[in-house]
């Protein structure tokens, strides 16, 4: 792989065949009882409305934290807007439904009711990550591409943006999730990309003289006895600005997801994607990770970035790093 390979029951008894007592005959039934799965309760079928209505939010050109004007069609967005309304209705605090409430008509240009949406999902939980970004005008969920394992071609939006950042924020259905991307060569996987192989995503934190970062490593067990690895960093340093795709707000994320998506792709070829779920050895990596990078209120420079993740690079040993 070169140098990221190396980096980065009983049978029924049956009667005597002399037995003399009459056989039971049940009589027959000329229209049987159809058997049928119990209807969905209505949150289920409301849920899954919005979910399929909100596939049909338009995705941005170019992916961007800075905030953009895309077009909603009004039918799509004024539809979606009242189904979630109806779901909140019986599911009061769901804050995914009026997070997405509030992106939606943000980029319908109806501030007001975007702010009073943005007050529901507040007042359930002021502290989630996307309430706060919300709150200091950063990117929100209409704002990011959609995602998810049906997808085989990578969109040209995203192509573009993970030649310099290989961790994006997706939309994940009605929440906002996150996706790792390896662009690599397929001649150097023999054995291909087969969604049976295994693969995991691990992130670590590191103290370097320099400052902290955080190192985060793609395994794919392509090979069990040499499996790939990727190793890249995020700056986790405070700043004036912490945008929704700055590495610190994606370490901090990792509190609100259940997993993320590993992809492989060449060119616009997706090679491999897979919904990963950390078990919990490395769920507890996950957790110590936001935990250590939460705790860090120092700056880091970009010059300090890249002195910091080269010392890292020839202190830490990639074998630490298990399949």
């Amino acid at each position: 792989m070169g140098f990221l390979k190396n980096l980065f029951g009983k049978k029924s008894s049956q009667p005597s065949p002399t037995s003399t007592q009459p056989s039971l005959v049940e009589p027959p039934v000329s229209n049987p009882p159809k058997i049928t799965t119990p209807p969905k309760t209505t949150n289920e079928a409301l849920l899954k409305e919005v979910i399929q209505i909100a596939k049909e939010i338009p995705e941005p050109d170019v992916i961007s934290d800075e905030l953009t004007s895309i077009s909603i069609p009004s039918s799509v967005g004024d539809t979606l807007v009242h189904k979630i309304d109806d779901y909140v209705a019986q599911d009061p605090k769901n804050i995914d439904m009026y997070l997405v409430k509030h992106s939606v008509l943000s980029l319908m240009l109806r501030g007001q009711d975007a702010q009073e949406a943005l007050d529901k999902a507040t007042s359930i939980n002021p502290h989630h990550i996307d309430v706060d970004l919300a709150k200091n005008m950063m990117s929100t969920w209409g704002m990011f591409p959609k995602w998810g394992e049906n997808i085989t071609t990578l969109p040209n939006n995203i192509r573009s943006y993970i030649q310099t950042k290989p961790m994006l924020v997706v939309r994940d259905g009605l929440s906002l999730g996150l996706a790792v991307f390896n662009v690599v060569n397929p001649s150097e996987f023999p054995m291909g990309f087969s969604p049976s192989i295994p693969s995991k995503w691990e992130p670590v934190f590191s103290k370097t003289p320099m400052g902290a970062i955080v190192a985060h490593y793609t395994v794919f067990a392509d090979n069990p006895s040499d499996p790939y690895r990727n190793e890249k960093f995020l700056n986790i340093s405070t700043g004036d600005t912490l945008t929704t795709m700055s590495g610190r707000k994606i370490v901090e994320r990792l509190s609100y997801v259940r997993g993320c998506y590993i992809i492989f792709t060449d060119g616009y070829r997706i090679l491999y994607n897979k919904f990963y779920v950390p078990d919990s050895r490395t769920r507890q990596a996950w957790d110590n990770t936001v935990r250590q990078t939460l705790a860090y209120h120092e700056y880091v420079g970009a010059n300090e970035f890249k002195q910091g993740y080269s010392w890292h690079m020839n202190h830490f040993q990639l074998s630490n790093i298990k399949i």
